[in-house]
């Protein structure tokens, strides 16, 4: 049976990287083995079937998102840079932005870790019941729940279940990042142009502990950067994005290497680049061994627990992969 190769960085996103000498390609180095090579978009970022969803009644209503998002992003990308964002351009960059943080490989790793710590704490549940689940003689002593904290269990989680879940509140998602407030960063630092990846989303904390930003390079010398309005936690969709603020920065080149320090460690494996400068290829050895991951802390309360999940660049080495 065919499978298509799905992209889940939006080919129309990645050739705003492409690298003027090579035509059709960009520049591109691992972080896993710091191979460099120059791809086309339609080889990287895809996976097989990646798309379809056995979760949702609609398997792909994920391609009929981007139908209704990619064609406008080009566009969009233009007016974010030069002039007022209208809805129809929030709602394209905000789509584009959503899709990477639901469907890339990075998200679906990162969003299975709440749902484990969710099947955890019930395993905890369980064991405080009066009749306990009897186990195995052959796994060992110990109740459900030291069988997963010390490796015995391990749970596995299919990462297409989040991806459902992402999937289907990604509406929610547009609706609340188009009201929040956005930074517009403009990058006129010749040398120091953005990176992208396979993870094209980089987290920065904010003044406020409970709220995380988001960075997201438009062009490599354009990003915008996000900072989410907690009084839309709750709020009804709506489109029109009465509650959208922005401001347009001129970052100097400090704040362009900083950014860049963090699209490297967020990327997945995969950073991409229009040129390739001397600087860049030690530029990724140095911060390489670093992902987003999903932090999760527990809090006892009363006779159970709340479980906080935060997104955080964790070290990770990437040498023993």
């Amino acid at each position: 049976m065919h499978m298509a190769l799905d992209h889940f960085v939006s080919q129309v996103y990645l050739r705003k990287f492409l690298a003027p000498e090579l035509g059709n390609r960009m520049y591109a180095m691992r972080k896993s083995d710091l191979a460099t090579f120059t791809p086309r978009t339609r080889d990287v970022c895809r996976t097989k079937d990646g798309n379809t969803n056995r979760y949702l009644v609609d398997e792909p209503i994920i391609e009929h998102f981007l139908m209704d998002v990619e064609p406008r992003f080009n566009e969009s990308v233009e007016i974010f840079a030069e002039d007022v964002p209208l809805p129809e351009h929030i709602y394209s960059v905000a789509g584009i932005i959503s899709y990477f943080l639901t469907c890339s490989p990075a998200a679906l790793r990162v969003n299975s870790e709440p749902i484990r710590a969710m099947l955890v704490e019930a395993a905890r549940a369980i064991n405080q019941e009066d009749e306990p689940a009897q186990l195995p003689e052959e796994i060992g002593e110990g109740n459900l729940a030291d069988l997963l904290e010390d490796g015995r269990v391990e749970l596995q989680i299919d990462p297409r279940y989040p991806g459902a879940i992402g999937i289907a509140n990604i509406a929610s998602r547009v609706s609340k990042f188009g009201n929040s407030k956005w930074d517009i960063l403009l990058n006129g630092n010749q040398g120091c142009e953005f990176f992208t990846s396979d993870y094209p989303v980089a987290i920065q904390q904010t003044p406020d502990p409970r709220v995380l930003a988001r960075i997201v390079p438009l062009t490599p010398n354009i990003a915008v950067r996000i900072i989410p309005d907690l009084a839309q936690r709750d709020a009804p969709l709506d489109f029109d994005f009465p509650n959208f603020r922005y401001r347009k920065i001129d970052i100097d080149a400090g704040e362009a290497r900083s950014i860049n320090r963090l699209l490297v460690r967020c990327a997945e494996d995969v950073v991409f680049a229009s040129d390739w400068r001397d600087w860049r290829s030690n530029f990724v050895e140095r911060h390489r061994n670093y992902r987003v991951d999903t932090v999760t802390q527990r809090l006892p309360f009363r006779d159970g627990a709340v479980i906080h999940n935060r997104s955080e660049i964790v070290p990770h080495d990437y040498r023993n992969i």
